[in-house]
């Protein structure tokens, strides 16, 4: 945080959930009270000068902890957490190689199978992880396909406010499914997802206008929404609001 302020107030604009996990990565159980209590506490303030807010939740460098930790985190009102889905990601060191990409998918499905709300740790470091990124499309239909919905740690569905750009990039994903990213009359973005075995789930509010450039979608009758979309197939499609209720056409 200290390196790299304006991302951390990016992140926090953004709506991201922002977590203590202490200040220089320490194993929690060699240290005594105080000092563990300084490792939060210090990460804590510098969060706070940055941002302005307190962290709500505590995650434990390694996943090792205890009662000292849990206690100390409790007392700071700070959540508890740690990963319950190890996908040893960082171990790949930046490669991209199908090795890295196939072991990290292949640890996330066969510890994650059978929980009913794993907790899968992966990581995003400065210098980038291009085989967690290449591995996150299968995990993550792995998981949809069970039923899984996506969350933060606090239980939430979180869409980040995009940009146009973004929005366009992104109008789709698809194996089966199919997302809407779409402009309502108010020009406000909105999200919302169908689902085969389960219908159209309802919209999600994305937040912020829709301005400058070329929106990714326009309304063509004030008071509509027009979405513009892509299916499993790939083909592309637009649609009205009766496609909440599964009507659409293809162009």
């Amino acid at each position: 945080m200290a390196a790299s302020p304006s991302l951390v107030r990016s992140e926090d604009r953004d709506g991201y959930m922002l977590g203590n996990h202490t200040w220089d990565h320490p194993d929690m159980t060699t240290l005594p009270v105080s000092a563990q209590a300084a490792e939060m506490d210090r990460a804590s303030a510098e969060q706070h000068s940055i941002t302005g807010t307190w962290p709500c939740a505590f995650r434990p460098p390694y996943g090792s902890y205890n009662s000292t930790t849990e206690s100390l985190a409790q007392q700071r009102r700070m959540k508890f957490w740690t990963g319950s889905v190890d996908t040893e990601d960082w171990k790949a060191e930046g490669s991209s190689s199908s090795y890295w990409v196939k072991r990290i998918i292949s640890l996330a499905e066969s510890e994650g199978r059978g929980q009913q709300h794993p907790v899968v740790l992966m990581h995003n470091a400065p210098s980038g992880d291009p085989a967690t990124a290449l591995a996150l499309p299968t995990i993550i239909k792995y998981f949809r396909d069970r039923g899984y919905t996506f969350v933060d740690l606090a239980g939430h569905i979180r869409v980040q406010p995009w940009s146009t750009r973004q929005a366009s990039q992104s109008a789709a994903q698809a194996s089966g499914f199919v997302d809407v990213l779409y402009k309502a009359a108010d020009t406000t973005l909105g999200h919302q997802w169908y689902n085969p075995r389960h219908g159209w789930r309802a919209p999600v509010a994305m937040g912020g206008q829709v301005a400058g450039g070329e929106p990714s979608v326009t309304t063509s009758v004030p008071g509509t929404i027009d979405a513009l979309w892509q299916g499993a197939d790939g083909g592309c499609g637009i649609s009205t609001p009766p496609a909440a209720a599964g009507a659409a056409s293809s162009r």
